[in-house]
């Protein structure tokens, strides 16, 4: 399994070179409802620039998969009770068949012994997931509207999943993460359509997502350790870590 212990902290990471953040409207405000904090869940966020998304895995990256993979101890994190936390979160949303992200892309690993390819960037993620055993979220900050916050559902809320042709109203007292007019993530597990990092994104929202098993640094290291791999690999630049978080 990962130790984050070895993640390098964020001043490893160089921030971009100049001051861009005139070209994007504006840098959110993110939150975490207390009683999501209650209940034990925990975010990092930061963005990031990249100069573009390549639907190509790329050589450097396919060989860093290939050897986390090989020394991926699958079926010992398979039974980390940090899953089982994640899960208790889950059934008490009314969502008992769910699985954590990091889990089924181990589950996916162990059947087909790879991950899948999307792009470049969601394919940095997955494997940093995979290693952190931690939920990570990435969105297009370009459309994303106002600020961010962690919290539960009202029932008026709109969500449109990926994958799916249309948008719903989800239920209320769902958890989820938030912009000012629709879901970005119905609880950890599945995104929205809108906010898809594709082709033409250039500023990302990146987020880790903690439970009651998971301490704070556990988290902020998993981010940080994202943060590094999409430097490596993708080119990517803080525009700003852990942007003015407020509970």
């Amino acid at each position: 399994m990962f130790s984050t212990k070895n993640v390098p902290h964020s001043a490893s990471v160089p921030p971009i070179a100049g001051n861009i953040s005139d070209k994007i409207p504006s840098l959110p405000q993110v939150r975490l409802h207390p009683s999501l904090a209650e209940r034990g869940i925990k975010v990092a966020t930061a963005i990031v620039v990249v100069p573009s998304v390549s639907r190509n895995r790329g050589a450097a990256l396919k060989e860093y998969i290939e050897q986390s993979l090989r020394v991926l101890q699958v079926e010992d994190s398979l039974k980390t009770p940090i899953f089982e936390a994640y899960h208790e979160l889950h059934v008490a949303a009314g969502f008992p068949d769910a699985v954590a992200p990091a889990q089924r892309l181990l589950q996916l690993v162990q059947r087909t012994g790879n991950l899948p390819t999307i792009n470049r960037i969601v394919d940095t993620y997955n494997i940093a997931s995979v290693e952190t055993l931690i939920s990570i979220g990435a969105h297009d900050l370009s459309q994303i509207q106002g600020d961010i916050r962690f919290d539960w559902t009202t029932g008026k809320e709109s969500y449109w999943a990926l994958g799916e042709e249309a948008s719903v109203v989800l239920p209320a007292y769902e958890y989820a993460c938030l912009d000012n007019e629709k879901v970005l993530c119905r609880l950890d597990i599945r995104q929205c359509h809108e906010t898809l990092v594709n082709k033409d994104t250039r500023y990302i929202f990146l987020y880790t997502q903690g439970n009651r098993l998971t301490s704070q640094q556990e988290v902020d290291d998993a981010l940080e350790h994202t943060l590094t791999l999409l430097k490596q690999f993708c080119e990517a630049d803080l525009l700003q870590l852990h942007p003015r978080f407020l509970v």
